[in-house]
Protein backbone atom coordinates (compact mmCIF):
# COMPACT_ATOMS: atom_id res chain seq x y z
CA UNK A 1 0.00 0.00 0.00
CA UNK A 2 1.46 3.44 -0.92
CA UNK A 3 0.33 6.29 0.52
CA UNK A 4 0.80 9.60 -1.21
CA UNK A 5 2.14 12.60 0.30
CA UNK A 6 1.22 16.46 0.12
CA UNK A 7 3.52 17.26 -2.54
CA UNK A 8 1.93 14.61 -4.49
CA UNK A 9 -1.30 15.51 -3.56
CA UNK A 10 -0.19 19.58 -4.44
CA UNK A 11 1.22 18.19 -8.26
CA UNK A 12 -2.27 16.71 -8.87
CA UNK A 13 -3.86 19.75 -8.14
CA UNK A 14 -1.59 21.57 -9.95
CA UNK A 15 -2.35 19.63 -13.14
CA UNK A 16 -6.20 19.62 -13.10
CA UNK A 17 -8.10 22.97 -15.02
CA UNK A 18 -9.27 25.78 -12.98
CA UNK A 19 -12.54 27.02 -13.84
CA UNK A 20 -13.42 29.60 -11.47
CA UNK A 21 -13.88 33.51 -11.99
CA UNK A 22 -11.10 36.26 -10.66
CA UNK A 23 -12.58 39.31 -9.10
CA UNK A 24 -11.77 41.79 -12.39
CA UNK A 25 -14.16 38.99 -14.57
CA UNK A 26 -17.73 40.54 -15.00
CA UNK A 27 -19.96 37.64 -15.55
CA UNK A 28 -23.51 38.87 -16.46
CA UNK A 29 -25.98 35.77 -16.53
CA UNK A 30 -28.73 38.33 -18.29
CA UNK A 31 -30.95 37.77 -15.40
CA UNK A 32 -32.79 40.29 -13.16
CA UNK A 33 -34.94 39.60 -9.96
CA UNK A 34 -38.39 41.28 -10.37
CA UNK A 35 -40.33 41.10 -7.29
CA UNK A 36 -43.44 42.30 -9.14
CA UNK A 37 -43.05 39.73 -12.26
CA UNK A 38 -46.22 37.41 -11.00
CA UNK A 39 -49.51 38.72 -9.94
CA UNK A 40 -49.19 36.97 -6.53
CA UNK A 41 -45.77 38.27 -5.19
CA UNK A 42 -46.91 41.52 -3.40
CA UNK A 43 -49.88 39.06 -1.67
CA UNK A 44 -47.18 36.74 -1.31
CA UNK A 45 -44.98 39.39 0.83
CA UNK A 46 -47.97 40.55 2.52
CA UNK A 47 -48.36 36.79 3.91
CA UNK A 48 -44.64 36.65 4.37
CA UNK A 49 -44.67 39.67 6.77
CA UNK A 50 -47.71 38.33 8.58
CA UNK A 51 -46.30 34.89 8.98
CA UNK A 52 -43.57 36.58 10.49
CA UNK A 53 -45.32 38.94 13.13
CA UNK A 54 -47.69 35.63 14.09
CA UNK A 55 -44.68 33.75 14.95
CA UNK A 56 -43.33 36.95 16.77
CA UNK A 57 -46.35 37.40 18.73
CA UNK A 58 -46.49 33.69 20.04
CA UNK A 59 -42.90 33.90 20.94
CA UNK A 60 -43.49 36.78 23.24
CA UNK A 61 -46.57 35.21 24.26
CA UNK A 62 -44.51 32.16 25.36
CA UNK A 63 -41.77 34.38 26.89
CA UNK A 64 -44.34 35.73 29.00
CA UNK A 65 -45.41 32.25 29.92
CA UNK A 66 -41.80 30.74 30.85
CA UNK A 67 -40.56 33.97 32.99
CA UNK A 68 -43.94 33.11 34.96
CA UNK A 69 -42.79 29.40 35.17
CA UNK A 70 -39.40 30.81 36.22
CA UNK A 71 -40.85 32.83 38.95
CA UNK A 72 -43.21 29.85 40.22
CA UNK A 73 -40.16 27.82 40.51
CA UNK A 74 -38.44 30.48 42.61
CA UNK A 75 -41.19 31.00 44.96
CA UNK A 76 -41.78 26.92 45.13
CA UNK A 77 -37.68 26.11 45.06
CA UNK A 78 -38.02 23.96 42.45
CA UNK A 79 -34.98 23.65 40.86
CA UNK A 80 -36.12 21.68 37.57
CA UNK A 81 -38.92 23.95 36.84
CA UNK A 82 -36.39 26.99 37.05
CA UNK A 83 -33.95 25.15 35.00
CA UNK A 84 -37.06 24.36 32.39
CA UNK A 85 -38.18 27.36 32.13
CA UNK A 86 -34.45 29.53 31.71
CA UNK A 87 -34.16 26.87 28.82
CA UNK A 88 -37.41 27.99 27.32
CA UNK A 89 -36.73 31.61 27.68
CA UNK A 90 -33.48 30.81 25.77
CA UNK A 91 -35.10 29.38 23.08
CA UNK A 92 -37.91 32.27 22.58
CA UNK A 93 -35.22 35.06 22.72
CA UNK A 94 -33.24 33.26 20.11
CA UNK A 95 -36.23 32.14 18.25
CA UNK A 96 -37.24 36.09 18.39
CA UNK A 97 -34.02 37.52 16.91
CA UNK A 98 -34.06 34.38 14.01
CA UNK A 99 -37.18 35.38 13.33
CA UNK A 100 -36.68 39.11 13.59
CA UNK A 101 -33.88 39.07 11.26
CA UNK A 102 -35.22 36.28 8.95
CA UNK A 103 -35.72 38.59 5.56
CA UNK A 104 -32.09 40.28 6.16
CA UNK A 105 -30.16 37.20 7.08
CA UNK A 106 -31.67 36.12 3.41
CA UNK A 107 -30.79 38.89 1.60
CA UNK A 108 -27.58 39.33 3.30
CA UNK A 109 -26.70 36.03 2.00
CA UNK A 110 -28.31 35.99 -1.37
CA UNK A 111 -26.45 39.23 -2.11
CA UNK A 112 -30.02 41.06 -2.92
CA UNK A 113 -32.88 43.38 -1.41
CA UNK A 114 -35.65 40.85 -0.82
CA UNK A 115 -37.98 43.84 -1.03
CA UNK A 116 -39.62 43.95 2.33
Amino acid sequence: MVLATTRDVVAADTRAPVLAAGEDDNVDLGVDLEFDAFPFMTQLQEWAGGIQAVCLIVLGILFVVAIVAWIAGKASASQQMQRVSVGALIVCAIGAALTGAAFGITGYFAGFDLGF
